[in-house]
């Protein structure tokens, strides 16, 4: 009888252990890609993009399953591009500063 309630204390321990590990993981799951990172912008508002850590035409997302990509900053000449194209179409945008103290581009790339 000793024996049945080993087993059955083995069993509900699995058990308990099983649902409190799966609400940890959730909850870590939540903390590390639950914050959305969202910019109010008020109206006449001016966009400054400092192009000195620029130093490629593209960074977008590159997806390579060998290698972890994950902590690349994506600032690119494309990605430039299309911010001052979103920041021309927003009417609550009145003006676009480009700072450009040191570039790695090339004269091509800037142009």
């Amino acid at each position: 009888m000793r024996f049945l309630g080993n087993v059955l204390a083995t069993i509900v321990g699995i058990f308990i252990f099983s649902v409190i590990g799966f609400f940890f993981l959730l909850a870590m799951a939540a903390m590390i890609g639950g914050g959305d990172d969202t910019v109010t912008v008020r109206k006449k508002s001016v966009v400054k993009l400092d192009l000195s850590k620029v130093k490629h035409d593209y960074a977008g997302k590159m997806t390579f399953t060998d290698f972890d990509y994950v902590d690349i900053p994506h600032d690119g000449v494309s990605d430039v591009l299309r911010a001052i194209e979103f920041a021309a179409d927003d009417d609550r945008i009145e003006g676009i500063a480009l700072v450009n103290t040191h570039t790695d581009l090339g004269i091509a790339q800037c142009k």
